[in-house]
């Protein structure tokens, strides 16, 4: 009984760790030019890096962007080990007229922007604003060239309908 009470503890403490670390998904899907990337176990619509409108993608445009970058100290563990603190250079906010900061230095860098209105872009801030972006549908018109696709989608949605009939006919 000591031997299946402490094997449920131990499970229920791995399964605690395991939830520990998972990624938290957003949804919704990142607005144009804007990238999934993981910061702090959480996915995260981050704008991509870029040197022209090209490597955008439509509805976006390469931008320079100025950072103020300050000394702080960070946990390379993000936080999962007890006092690992270093100190290193993030950024903290963007540079004022002529690059001026009021704390550490100013950098460029190159990035890609939403060019479209969205809720979910900070166009003052120049970042994500954690809102869910819903990329507009596109839709398909009926043409010669998509019959035969019509046609397929007609002839498996057929298929599943016998399939589930028959199952529903056995199981009844």
């Amino acid at each position: 009984m000591r031997t299946l009470a402490f094997s449920l503890a131990l499970w229920s403490v791995a399964a605690s760790v395991a939830r520990a670390d998972a990624i938290t998904p957003f949804e919704g899907d990142c607005p144009p030019g804007l990238v999934v990337e993981i910061s702090g176990h959480a996915e995260v619509c981050a704008p991509r890096a870029c040197t022209t409108d090209v490597q955008c993608g439509a509805r976006a445009a390469c931008r320079e962007i100025g950072e103020c970058w300050a000394p702080r100290e960070v946990s390379p563990s993000d936080g999962r080990v007890f006092g690992d603190t270093v100190m290193r250079d993030v950024p903290i906010g963007l540079c004022g007229a002529a690059g001026a900061c009021a704390e550490g230095h100013c950098a460029t860098r190159r990035q890609c922007e939403p060019t479209i209105t969205t809720d979910a872009w900070d166009p003052t801030a120049r970042r994500w604003t954690a809102t869910p972006y819903h990329a507009p549908l596109v839709s398909c018109a009926a043409s010669p060239a998509n019959d035969r696709s019509l046609i397929a989608l007609f002839g498996m949605s057929a298929a599943l309908a016998l399939v589930s009939r028959r199952r529903h006919r056995f199981q009844g």
